[in-house]
């Protein structure tokens, strides 16, 4: 998912879409469950996923990152 939310061309589209699955009645309990793993930048789910991508010479602060991108995704679900 970190994937996506990094590289994609147009995220807006991407999170508009999650909106309509959302509104369809999918994706219940999802935002619990990246709330547990994504609350701080030093959460489990940031540590697992800067552990698996490795450093990035394009980001000085991996985990902020990727804490970020998941509150956005969190926005919309």
């Amino acid at each position: 998912m970190y994937f996506i939310l990094r590289y994609a061309t147009n995220l807006d589209i991407i999170l508009a879409e999650v909106t309509k699955y959302k509104k369809k009645g999918y994706f219940i309990g999802i935002s619990k469950g990246i709330k547990q793993y994504f609350e701080r930048k030093t959460s489990q789910g940031c540590l697992m996923i800067e552990k698996e991508n490795g450093p990035d010479e394009y980001i000085d602060d991996l985990k902020q990152d990727i804490f970020e991108r998941f509150n956005k995704l969190l926005e919309f679900l």
